[in-house]
């Protein structure tokens, strides 16, 4: 994202997911050269070679600094049943743990765990619901989003 490069990167996968509606699958790795997690779409990766040895990698702690990334609030997302804003908005966050049920005014409430790392992401997708989403919940992605407008 960015630009950035990651060369002579050595990173550990914990998630791979796949976009529907971008064709494309994208991992998120734990780098041990940065010491943060990072995401990545595969098909900007090259020139990779799997590790035959794993000694030197500490998981519990790695485990525990991707889980310190995660966000303490869910996103909570409303969404009008209206231009398949719906459908849409279960494709867009099908990778994502979420929560769904529908409001007695019949809007759609989706509550989505996420990474710090992913808010990029996560903002670009909410805009492409245009007005048929309302962030109710999430401060984070809440400014960014009103950034974005």
């Amino acid at each position: 994202a960015n630009g950035r490069k990651h060369e002579k990167c050595k990173a550990v996968p914990f998630r791979i997911e796949y976009s529907g509606l971008e064709e494309r699958f994208r991992v998120s790795l734990f780098s041990l050269v940065h010491n943060r997690p990072i995401k990545v779409n595969v098909s900007r990766m090259y020139d990779v070679e799997a590790c035959k040895g794993c000694k030197d990698i500490n998981f519990e702690y790695m485990l525990s600094a991707v889980d310190n990334r995660r966000a303490s609030e869910p996103i909570v997302l409303e969404v009008k049943n209206e231009k398949n804003a719906v459908e849409r908005c279960f494709a867009l966050f099908s990778s994502y743990e979420r929560r769904a049920y529908i409001s007695e005014d019949g809007l759609y409430i989706l509550e989505i765990e996420y990474y710090k790392f992913e808010v990029d992401d996560i903002v670009r997708k909410i805009l492409t619901l245009g007005s048929s989403a309302k962030v109710v919940r999430g401060d984070i992605i809440l400014k960014e989003v009103i950034k974005c407008i």
